[in-house]
């Protein structure tokens, strides 16, 4: 799988994703132009999305109704280590009772491709380009 990441002025940068573009910048604080979420914000939410499409899916196979699914996301960065330290996923399920499926609605949601990317680190290659 392929993608292009563009330097897009000040400190943001756009990602084009098949058919997509994707902003990511900085606040104006931080020297930004706060047209997108900052890297570590992007990074979070793609975690939030990939659980909680493997958790509507899980609802859906299970007969269940998904609609109203949501997600509140609470997260920590060590500015020290300079990482994303924790993130917590907390899901609603209005319309859905799960009663003795937690468990399984849980595992479904850990399933999520980018959750197991991060128990099993990928490797990362940088290299640049002739000159």
């Amino acid at each position: 799988m392929k993608m292009q990441v563009e330097f897009n002025g000040k400190a943001g940068f756009k990602a084009n994703i098949r058919d997509h573009e994707l902003i990511i910048d900085l606040p104006e604080e931080m020297g930004g132009g706060n047209q997108g979420p900052t890297p570590p914000e992007a990074f979070v939410a793609a975690i939030a999305s990939c659980s909680s499409f493997f958790a509507a899916r899980y609802l859906k196979t299970a007969n269940l109704d998904a609609d109203g699914l949501s997600v509140d996301v609470d997260w920590d960065y060590d500015s020290e280590k300079k990482r994303v330290e924790h993130i917590y996923l907390s899901f609603e399920t209005p319309n859905a009772k799960l009663g003795g499926r937690k468990k399984a609605f849980i595992a479904a949601a850990e399933s999520c491709i980018l959750h197991n990317t991060l128990h099993k680190l990928p490797e990362i290659k940088i290299e640049v380009g002739e000159e």
